[in-house]
This record gives C-alpha cells, structure tokens and sequence, in this order.
C-alpha cells in the first residue's frame, strides 16, 4: 500500500502562514524564541519583558515558596492533631456565640478563629 509521505502538501498549504510568521518575526526579532519544526527552526514572537519584573527572586525566597506552596499529605499523628484544634476552636467559639451580641466584632472574633485554627494546622502540616 502506498502511502504519503509525510508533510505531503505541507509547503503548499502552509505557505500563506509561513509568509505571515515571517513578516512577524521580522517585526520582533529580539523578542523571540525558536521551536523546532520538520523544516527547521521557526521563530515565535514572544512577549517583551513584564515591565514589573525588574527584581531578581533569590533562590531561598523560591525554596520558601517551594514550602509554603507544597500539599503536605497527614502522617502519623497530625490528623488527631488537627482534630484536637479544631474541636477546641469550635467549643471556644460556641462561648463567643453566647456570651456576645451578633456584631461585626463577633464576625471579626469568630474570623479570626477560623484563622487561628489555618494558621494551627498549617504549622503542623509543614513542619510535623
């Protein structure tokens, strides 16, 4: 069986693109990257820099990150220990709830707890 080769008609269907793209490329030659192609490598205009990004990000900022945005997974203990602190936040806002008028300072309070009990866990999450 034959079959065609690969590309069969490629150069004629693509030509108008490939006129365009040159015709960009050459519009914004200093921002641009290379892809490789059966052809061979074409330039792709990129964006020029984000004019905000002038600060250079040390690496212990990017490994404080790499921490503060992991999934740690629970082990061991620490769903009891999760548990544990978010019974004891729910008892201590049930006081709140009785002992105060519905305000937006008890709004505030009980936000702050819930806080309290992400700010809690996350220290046990990330660090045992």
């Amino acid at each position: 069986m034959n079959y065609p080769e690969p590309n069969h008609g490629l150069t004629e269907a693509t030509a108008p693109f490939q006129e365009h793209l040159a015709k960009i490329l050459a519009e914004a030659p200093e921002h641009a990257a290379y892809i490789p192609t059966p052809e061979g490598p074409f330039r792709i205009p990129q964006p020029p820099p984000d004019p905000l990004s002038v600060f250079p990000v040390e690496l212990a900022a990017l490994e404080d990150l790499d921490h503060r945005f992991t999934h740690y997974p629970p082990t061991g203990s620490q769903p009891g220990r999760y548990m544990q602190i978010r019974a004891e936040a729910k008892k201590l806002a049930i006081v709140l709830l009785q002992s105060s008028f519905h305000s937006r300072e008890q709004a505030l309070a009980l936000t702050k707890l819930e806080e309290f009990v992400f700010w809690a866990n996350a220290g046990i999450a990330r660090n045992g």
